[in-house]
């Protein structure tokens, strides 16, 4: 929605639409659209650029964007279709890639057979060299060996790290559009501010705009 929106200012576009296809349904439906709606038959006063959307090598929707007259201007067509490849791209982050599937399985079952090799070269050592209490301390070598699997804790960090930095970004653009609302400024000028807040306080960003947020529910409340 975003990146639409600042498509449809720089090409003086008068309204914009994006469709998706949904299973269950003959046609597709608009996920969002803004300004001057996009007609569905074709008429005098306006034109419009449609440009496919695609996902893994399949057609999923489309963009399309209102132009007053009755032709697109020429210098649209490039920048919707270069739109319409970010979309595409930001869509993807949306699945894993197949490859960091894989490797990730590749890990984790690389992880096993040297656990259990581990293993068995300890269970192999109390066969030739037989020991008193020999099944607790294997039991204990397991525990230690099943405690030492560092990809999943690895895993588990990146997740809670980048659980971290969304909620950080969320705190941050809201008190951007906080500062916004409250002092008719632009975005540039509240994150601006933010950043001269956070030199002169010596603390971060994210904790600057945590006071923004506070303080105005705080009021608010």
């Amino acid at each position: 929605m975003p990146l639409a929106l600042v498509a449809m200012r720089e090409l003086n576009a008068e309204g914009f639409a994006i469709y998706q296809y949904e299973r269950g349904r003959s046609g597709a439906v608009i996920v969002c659209e803004h300004g001057l709606p996009v007609p569905r038959d074709p008429q005098e006063s306006t034109s419009v650029a449609r440009v496919p959307l695609h996902w893994q090598n399949r057609e999923v929707g489309w963009l399309a964007f209102v132009f007053r007259g009755s032709t697109v201007p020429d210098n649209a067509w490039r920048a919707i279709e270069r739109l319409a490849w970010m979309v595409e791209s930001i869509s993807s982050l949306f699945a894993p890639p197949q490859r960091a599937v894989d490797l990730i399985m590749n890990i984790s079952r690389r992880q096993a057979e040297l656990a259990d090799l581990k293993i068995a070269e300890r269970a192999q050592g109390f066969l030739e060299h037989p020991e008193p209490r020999a099944a607790e301390t294997l039991a204990l070598h397991v525990e230690n060996v099943l405690r030492s699997r560092r990809f999943e804790a690895e895993l588990d960090q990146l997740a809670r790290e980048l659980d971290d930095q969304m909620e950080e970004r969320r705190i941050i653009a809201e008190a951007k559009a906080l500062l916004q609302t409250r002092q008719g400024i632009t975005e540039e000028e509240a994150y601006a501010q933010l950043r001269l807040s956070s030199r002169r306080s010596r603390r971060r960003i994210f904790e600057v705009a945590h006071k923004v947020v506070a303080e105005h529910h705080d009021t608010h409340a």
